[in-house]
């Protein structure tokens, strides 16, 4: 039996590859207390971004012509007590200098010497091609995995920045369009690649893959959405698919959407989501059309840009967006139901819905939510989320998600919900939401809670990415072009990859001979 849940109460106030490297070296002949601070070395290069701050390691200068290299002109000035090698040069004190042509993705590396420490500093060449964005602020995770999934071009990336938002670790495929980044294993990365523009819910020919940092890739061939995938703990995978009705083949497969403004006989796309073995065998499948009637679809049958109905007439009634484990069930985001759910492994019955719409009536719901209209003249029962994304339970089991606001006059927030499942209640315990945005999200987006309280979000078509205090205050951000904008951003936290693994990568990719 599915228990559409009550909203207990609201926050009612919503706010709006290189690495440091220490080294043991002889003892020093002076004081660390008499040499001078590291605050005194002088370093730059035309373009050099960000601005050189000897407690940063990772900077990048764009290529300005994509037929040639990066030619960098590196200087440095320091006085007695601090040396600095430009690109393999013995350290120096005073001035220095050095030119280095760079084809994109190779490095140099600047090694900053103080008595008996030193730092390594690593300027490399980002491609002409390279995503635009803005970084402002300092991040409180080390790396942040991030994808270009949508806008007009530059859609080819995967990349990793650091705290300040530089690009330390990229792959560019325009073949596959990978999204969503993750980490498979502290030496490998995981994305979904997508290789027909436009497909429906990005699902047509895509595939995972697995890669090691320095570029070796091992194609899967397993078949998933785009969307999501998600290790169980135990060696299988869990994946979204969607599958569209053999129709034309087996007319019974048909559905009357003239309800809905559609035909008497149309496509509809089921959402599924399977287990994978780690050689592809499909374990287990959960097919929504057994639990979810096409009525539960509500405002999104009629949206005509992001909506149910698409690519020719299938319609997309369900949109799974995100898959995450609760022990050995499951819970899932579905976009175009306005609801995130949970799925039973053992029975695959629907336990616990949490939004939705109250015509989501079938044999497995009883007592929808009771139709409540706040003074914008919106169900609330309904849009308690609106095309949410990204819906996770963080260790003391509480479930966050980012809250679109997709077809409302709300903006985009993000949402952490205590649950009791015994009372069949979830309560609104945090609620936040970027102080620049000025309204809802049609597509996309993700947030995650950091160790610390902060929340690093992509708010999806609104194209920023914010880390936000637990009081909203906003303290890094990358801004990116209208319509361009990251699927899903995923924090890595201090202590997971070392630093010199994503230089290393970078160099094994991108050697210089």
């Amino acid at each position: 039996m599915v228990r559409p849940w009550k909203l207990l109460a609201s926050l009612s106030a919503i706010t709006t590859g290189a690495a440091i490297v220490a080294l043991t070296l002889d003892a020093p002949s002076i004081s660390a207390a008499a040499l001078p601070s590291w605050n005194q070395v002088v370093l730059a290069a035309p373009g050099l971004t960000p601005s050189f701050d000897p407690s940063i390691a990772h900077y990048v200068v764009r290529q300005s012509n994509p037929e040639q290299p990066c030619a960098v002109h590196i200087t440095a000035s320091t006085p007695a007590g601090l040396r600095v090698g430009i690109d393999g040069r013995p350290p120096v004190s005073g001035s220095s200098g050095r030119f280095v042509s760079l084809t994109p993705g190779q490095g140099a590396q600047v090694l900053i010497v103080r008595g008996g420490d030193t730092r390594l500093v690593s300027i490399r060449c980002l491609p002409a091609d390279f995503p635009h964005f803005v970084a402002s602020g300092k991040g409180s995770a080390q790396w942040y995995l991030g994808d270009m999934a949508i806008g007009p071009r530059d859609r080819s990336y995967a990349y990793v920045v650091d705290s300040y938002g530089t690009p330390v670790w990229w792959y560019n495929d325009p073949a596959g369009r990978p999204t969503s980044l993750r980490l498979w294993s502290r030496a490998e990365l995981a994305s979904v690649n997508m290789s027909a523009p436009r497909a429906v819910s990005w699902m047509s020919g895509s595939h995972l893959r697995v890669s090691t940092l320095n570029g070796r890739i091992k194609e899967t061939g397993w078949s998933a959405d785009r969307h999501d995938i998600q290790p169980s703990g135990h060696g299988t995978t869990y994946a979204i698919r969607n599958v569209t009705r053999p129709c034309a083949s087996n007319p019974r497969q048909c559905v009357d959407m003239r309800p809905y403004g559609g035909g008497a006989a149309d496509k509809i796309i089921d959402g599924q989501i399977v287990e994978l073995a780690p050689d592809g065998t499909v374990l287990w499948t959960w097919n929504g059309r057994d639990h979810i009637p096409v009525s539960a679809t509500g405002n999104w049958l009629s949206e005509s840009v992001t909506g149910a109905q698409r690519d020719g007439g299938a319609w997309d009634v369900v949109h799974l967006n995100s898959v995450a484990m609760d022990g050995k069930d499951i819970i899932v985001s579905a976009r175009n139901l306005n609801s995130v759910f949970k799925i039973s492994r053992s029975t695959g019955d629907i336990l616990w819905r949490l939004g939705g719409t109250k015509s989501w009536a079938s044999a497995k719901t009883v007592n929808p939510p009771k139709l409540v209209v706040d003074a914008h003249g919106f169900d609330v029962s309904e849009r308690l989320i609106s095309g949410q994304h990204d819906a996770r339970l963080i260790p003391n089991g509480d479930l966050t998600l980012h809250d679109n606001g997709s077809l409302t006059m709300r903006k985009a927030r993000v949402l952490r919900f205590q649950i009791d499942e015994v009372a069949g209640t979830a309560e609104i315990v945090e609620s936040l939401t970027d102080p620049t945005l000025t309204q809802g999200s049609v597509c996309c987006g993700s947030t995650r809670r950091l160790a610390n309280g902060n929340w690093i979000t992509a708010w999806g078509a609104d194209s920023l990415v914010s880390e936000l205090r637990p009081d909203g205050h906003p303290i890094f951000s990358l801004t990116f072009p209208p319509a361009s904008y990251p699927y899903r951003v995923v924090p890595v936290e201090d202590g997971v990859v070392p630093a010199d693994a994503w230089r290393s990568g970078m160099d094994a990719m991108h050697p210089r001979t």
